[in-house]
């Protein structure tokens, strides 16, 4: 199932009850998922497993719910079929949150027309939604998704200290990007430093290559903390 085949969904309101999201699109994942609580008027319930989900019918107050689970392997392994989740779902919804997926696996395949991989969207997507948060430039704005990698998530946390050091400092947010941009708050990809690493290197510009090679090191760093940021969400 595509992005879009849940958005048209959600448009009509006629949503399937167990989905699969997966991908590095974490934010857009929580946006969905809130979009799904609201348009059903299902209160959003985490759940450690997914047979917490399982024969919870709507009692008395007829109230049921969108269980969103992260990572449960053990009923990934079972690959229970589709339907026989449907059947013991009533009239919740489940979707289940896959850090990674291995394409071999036998759920995999039992679960093809449930799962949803969330990509980073282009940058003239995120534009629309990067303006949103902050009046830049449309280079500045530009500028901004790509040092955040097309992360919406982390588009999200730059432009919040946009706006407070704007207002802080009574700025302009233009203003405030370069500034935190130059000062080092608002830190360029690591791939980007590694090329001007090679060059502080080459032109002896030894105080300046000591500071790129620290962000070089957040190469790793940085995976590693979209990994537990993905785990934890």
């Amino acid at each position: 199932m595509t992005v879009q085949e849940v958005k048209k969904q959600i448009q009509s309101k006629r949503l399937n009850r167990f989905f699969v999201f997966t991908g590095d699109e974490i934010e857009a994942q929580r946006i969905y998922i809130d979009k799904i609580a609201e348009v059903t008027g299902k209160p959003v319930k985490r759940i450690e497993q997914v047979q917490d989900a399982f024969n919870r019918r709507a009692g008395i107050l007829k109230i049921s719910n969108v269980f969103v689970c992260r990572d449960d392997m053990e009923f990934w392994k079972s690959a229970t079929i589709p339907e026989k989740v449907n059947e013991l779902l009533g009239d919740n919804i489940l979707i289940i949150q896959m850090t990674n997926i291995d394409k071999r696996s036998k759920a995999c395949k039992a679960y093809t027309n449930e799962i949803v991989e969330f990509q980073y969207m282009d940058a003239d997507t995120l534009y629309k939604y990067a303006e949103r948060e902050c009046s830049l430039s449309d280079d500045n704005a530009y500028a901004l998704i790509a040092v955040c990698e097309n992360d919406y998530s982390r588009i999200l946390l730059e432009a919040d200290k946009i706006r407070r050091y704007a207002e802080a400092e009574g700025i302009t947010e233009d203003k405030a990007f370069t500034d935190l941009m130059q000062a080092g708050v608002i830190t360029k990809p690591p791939q980007d430093a590694i090329f001007d690493f090679v060059d502080a290197m080459l032109r002896a510009q030894i105080c300046r290559a000591f500071e790129l090679l620290e962000e070089c090191k957040a190469i790793t760093s940085r995976s590693e903390e979209r990994f537990s940021r993905n785990a934890e969400t």
